[in-house]
């Protein structure tokens, strides 16, 4: 499957399962979508973005997710309801860019705002989630979803 494929696959997948693209998405991104969720007196917004991570050098992977925290830092929430961003690095072959998703990703405990970064390896259909806190599975199953049906 090629990234314009898989791209498509996703984008299929998340707007079925509620998630809704951003308007006027940032260049560095091919795709954005943002979901918000409500249980009791919890809201949550979320936001995906997907982007090619071929021949991405490693201050120009931190840019993209420091991009990508500020975007969730100029939507409006109320301060103490989570806002999580997860930056998709999209690559043909995911060789020796792990680090990616350990090293990549931001955190503003006090603004309840946090960035982290997941790897989508085309060529063996895997996805790689960071560890740790948050603790973030949506949109994985959508993912995974995509890449299965390449």
């Amino acid at each position: 499957m090629d990234y314009q494929d898989f791209l498509e696959r996703v984008s299929s997948s998340l707007l079925k399962r509620g998630w809704r693209p951003i308007e006027g998405r940032p260049e560095e991104f091919d795709l954005v979508v943002s979901r918000e969720d409500i249980t009791a007196l919890v809201r949550t917004k979320r936001m995906i973005c997907f982007l090619r991570g071929n021949h991405l050098l490693r201050d120009e992977v931190h840019r993209v997710v420091e991009r990508a925290h500020g975007l969730m830092d100029e939507m409006a929430m109320p301060p103490l309801f989570q806002r999580i961003a997860i930056v998709v690095f999209v690559f043909e072959k995911a060789n020796g860019v792990e680090w990616i998703v350990e090293e990549a990703r931001k955190r503003d405990v006090l603004r309840s705002n946090y960035t982290v970064s997941w790897i989508v390896d085309l060529t063996k259909g895997v996805l790689r989630r960071h560890k740790g806190l948050p603790l973030v599975r949506s949109g994985e199953g959508e993912i995974n979803e995509a890449l299965r049906l390449g």
